[in-house]
């Protein structure tokens, strides 16, 4: 029994070696075309001799361990690694000294950050200089009821902690109401 194991353990050895060394032709079939094959089926084909395939070892990746001299990490730690500072907060509607006219009852604020909102940041809105409802992950807030005059809108990214990130540029808006001397 360990004679016949032996014997196809040899057998397989022989066969993937051999299969592993096999060579490569290249002839010019009838059509004009280059083929590559294994075999070469009588024809008129040239033997070509492959360099060895390049091997790269792989990398060791970087482990949080090698970095904290205890081995874990904390997970105010992981959030740090990731995060990324704004590069842009700004409103990009409505479009700066825009006019909100007679007929119209609301007006929608959107805001476009980069990279996009972050993992427990928020978005906060200003009218006035005033807070407008609560900080969400919404990015954009419809106003209604607005006052005739001038006005501002603008937008902050909130962190964890509630503190400012980044904090748009405001812009105007002109709201055409109305009076009642007209």
């Amino acid at each position: 029994m360990k004679q016949i194991s032996l014997v196809i353990l040899s057998l397989m050895t022989v066969f993937f070696i051999h299969t592993g060394s096999a060579a490569i032709y290249k002839h010019v079939d009838e059509d004009g075309n280059v083929v590559f094959t294994d075999n070469p089926h009588g024809k008129k084909a040239e033997t070509l001799h492959l360099s060895p395939t390049n091997i790269q070892p792989a990398t060791q990746p970087k482990t949080k361990a090698a970095d904290n001299s205890a081995g874990t990490t904390t997970e105010e730690e992981e959030k740090a690694e990731e995060r990324v500072p704004y590069s842009l907060i700004s409103i990009s509607s409505p479009d700066d000294e825009s006019t909100v006219t007679y007929g119209q009852e609301t007006i929608t604020a959107s805001v476009q950050i980069t990279p996009a909102l972050q993992a427990d940041d928020l978005i906060q809105f200003y009218f006035d200089g005033s807070k407008q409802g609560s900080a969400s992950t919404n990015s954009s807030i419809t106003f209604s009821d607005l006052e005739r005059g001038e006005h501002t809108i603008s937008a902050a990214v909130l962190n964890a902690e509630g503190k400012i990130e980044r904090q748009s540029k405001s812009v105007r808006i002109f709201v055409m109401r109305h009076s009642i001397a007209h």
